[in-house]
């Protein structure tokens, strides 16, 4: 599986080959999306 991270000014995503994982935006607060960063943040760092 291909992971891919996006990070914009206002906005970052986490995507893999099957779509987009989580989203926020610096507006909202979406606590489920927020948790799905913290979990996948492992597996991100050992890909740098």
């Amino acid at each position: 599986m291909k992971w891919q991270l996006i990070v914009a000014d206002t906005d970052a995503s986490i995507c893999t080959d099957e779509g987009e994982i989580a989203h926020v935006t610096d507006e909202m607060v979406d606590w489920q999306a927020n948790a799905r960063l913290i979990a996948a943040a492992p597996e991100l760092l050992d890909m740098l």
